[in-house]
């Protein structure tokens, strides 16, 4: 994760971004990404279904990671979240299939994202 600058300088002493002790906090418990995801859909003007499903909890811990660590995210706005942070993740919120999308970068030509599941 130290070759991600902007990571490093979040990491201060600590040996990796998942060992952080606001990581946990920020991208891991359910409460405050719940409450994350209540805030998105109300911007959104979707309906919030709880409960969660894992499928977004994990993306919600995605946002997480992204708006803690660059404090910016949108429709263009792609970033690459490092494997120790991702492993956390779908660790915490595992996909019941195994099976994961992974980093997709957005797509120019066609004006839209590709959905993303890192």
């Amino acid at each position: 994760c130290k070759e991600i600058r902007e990571v490093l300088n979040k990491m201060a002493s600590s040996a990796c971004i998942t060992i952080h002790p606001n990581f946990e906090t920020v991208c891991l418990n359910e409460e405050v990404l719940e409450t994350a995801l209540v805030a998105m859909f109300e911007t959104r003007l979707d309906l919030y279904e709880q409960p969660c499903k894992s499928r977004t909890l994990r993306q919600a811990a995605y946002r997480q990671f992204t708006w803690w660590v660059h404090r910016k995210l949108g429709r263009a706005v792609r970033r690459v979240i490092p494997a120790c942070a991702v492993f956390k993740i779908r660790t915490t919120y595992p996909e019941l299939s195994g099976e994961y999308t992974g980093f997709q970068e957005y797509n120019e030509g066609l004006q839209s994202i590709v959905h993303s599941d890192n």
